[in-house]
């Protein structure tokens, strides 16, 4: 058995440019695209997701998101607020999907990649894992929860009581020397 770490999980993390400092250094929505897949573009062509302004006839803004701009849903597709928890959330689906975006507000996009940063690194942090479990690795058992099991299965076997003691002892220095 081949036993996975943390460094070995951070190391893949700093290969792919994804440690808090690299990150601080690099754009995270770049990070995030490539992750996903995902192309948002400020090019009016043929897109899966439409994220745009409009005014009003009286000079107000609308917000518009949806999947085909040549037939708008006023009542489902059209916002007073273009940062609408609706609007964010399609934005975020359309980005986690790989799915193609127009949208020319580039500080709206930042927005939505920064809120998405710790699920974006749990989803990396995740397909790392799944790589080295692929190649045999898997994650040490905690020696404590394994003790701590053997000890309930010998209480209820009625097994020696100096064993169960003995078994107290060590958790008891494991989680003496966890303290310090």
């Amino acid at each position: 058995m081949k036993l996975l770490t943390e460094k070995m999980v951070q190391d893949e993390l700093k290969k792919l440019g994804l440690t808090e400092e690299q990150l601080t250094n690099n754009s995270v929505s770049d990070k995030i695209m490539e992750h996903y897949d995902c192309r948002i573009s400020d090019r009016w062509e043929q897109q899966d997701l439409y994220i745009y302004e409009e005014s009003t006839a009286d000079g107000y803004s609308a917000y518009i998101c949806t999947n085909n701009p040549d037939s708008i849903c006023i009542s489902e597709e059209v916002f007073q607020y273009g940062q609408s928890t609706e609007v964010i959330s399609q934005l975020t689906d359309a980005i986690r999907h790989g799915r193609s975006v127009y949208c020319d507000d580039e500080e709206f996009i930042e927005q939505v990649c920064d809120e998405m940063i710790d699920s974006f690194l749990d989803d990396v942090r995740a397909d790392i894992e799944m790589e080295f479990h692929a190649q045999g690795y898997v994650w040490p058992p905690k020696i404590d929860t394994l003790l701590t099991e053997i000890k309930n299965i010998l209480f209820v076997e009625n097994a020696n009581p100096d064993t169960i003691k003995r078994i107290d002892m060590v958790l008891d220095q494991l989680n003496n020397k966890n303290d310090n």
